[in-house]
């Protein structure tokens, strides 16, 4: 599945169950792959629709193998509250799909599940606690910000209020981790110009605003001296900056609402040159909330770090 596709997949069955009162079978006999982002998504959608109206959505599994690894891998049965299929083997690397909501200990202890992939793939302890602590406030600013019943006083019947997903796993042969968290928030979108005074007078500096341009603000921290309230975004920054200063090449994708970001860091190799690359983009589909895929290479010894500075 690739995302604008799988954007409308689940857009359709959301609107089947929340605005026309049908239940939903899904059929996947026909699907030959899935990523590990659209299992996220998918495990997501059915939690939601599922607690809007219980068993309103189930689904016939996948006929190829690929797809059905990849599903028990991340422990998408266990997400949904399906049987899992017994015969498929777990692999090794994977944090596997957790589910909260705002209780904070039960936060903290399945973030840290997420997390120890980082110290099961590097030995640097710093850079490490970086990677854990990006994500605990991303989650955290999840928590505060992004089922805002203030701003979208609609939300309650269309979310698990306060429901966030998380995974992860290791790139076999790499040293790089893949970190996902998703949400079904209001999205950055609208909660930042909403809570950051700065943010909303920079957008409104420009000849027309977008969603990606929101994004970029948060990123770039533009208007953020002016604001107040420097929490706010700040595990998405953190992410970046990791990338950019204490990671050897990296990779993230931001998505909310219509609005989309990518950052790609390559290190330098015998036949080429490093390089950084940020691109603001427009998705073809709306994700309702806040989706961040987040590729971490292997840290930059504190050596290196020092000479390149």
């Amino acid at each position: 599945m690739t995302l604008g596709p799988t954007l409308a997949f689940l857009r359709d069955i959301r609107k089947e169950v929340f605005e026309t009162e049908q239940d939903v079978t899904m059929d996947l006999r026909g699907l030959r792959r899935i990523s590990p982002a659209a299992t996220l998504l998918l495990a997501a959608e059915i939690g939601r629709c599922n607690s809007f109206r219980p068993r309103s959505v189930w689904g016939i599994a996948p006929a190829a193998e690929d797809p059905q690894i990849v599903l028990a891998a991340l422990g998408f049965h266990d997400a949904v509250g399906s049987p899992h299929p017994a015969s498929l083997d777990e692999w090794e690397g994977v944090a596997r799909i957790q589910t909260g909501t705002s209780n904070p200990a039960d936060t903290a202890r399945k973030l840290g599940q997420v997390a120890a992939l980082a110290r099961e793939n590097w030995d640097d302890a710093a850079f490490c606690d970086r990677v854990h602590g990006a994500l605990n406030e991303a989650m955290t600013n999840v928590i505060m910000h992004a089922y805002d019943l203030e701003l979208e006083p609609n939300l309650k019947s269309k979310a698990v209020m306060g429901s966030w997903w998380i995974a992860g796993l290791a790139d076999p042969g790499t040293d790089h981790v893949w970190f996902m968290a998703l949400d079904h928030g209001i999205g950055i979108p609208v909660s930042a110009p909403a809570r950051h005074a700065g943010i909303k007078a920079y957008l409104a500096q420009l000849p027309k605003s977008s969603d990606e341009q929101v994004l970029y603000s948060i990123i770039t921290q533009e208007g953020r001296s002016r604001t107040g309230l420097p929490q706010h975004g700040k595990g998405i920054p953190a992410m970046v900056s990791l990338i950019k200063d204490r990671a050897e090449e990296g990779t993230i994708w931001i998505f909310s609402g219509l609005g989309g970001y990518l950052l790609d860091k390559r290190r330098a190799t015998s036949t080429s040159p490093g390089r950084i690359y940020e691109l603001p983009f427009t998705l073809p589909v709306p994700l309702a909330g806040t989706l961040i895929l987040w590729k971490v290479g292997r840290p930059i010894s504190i050596s290196e770090a020092v000479v390149s500075a």
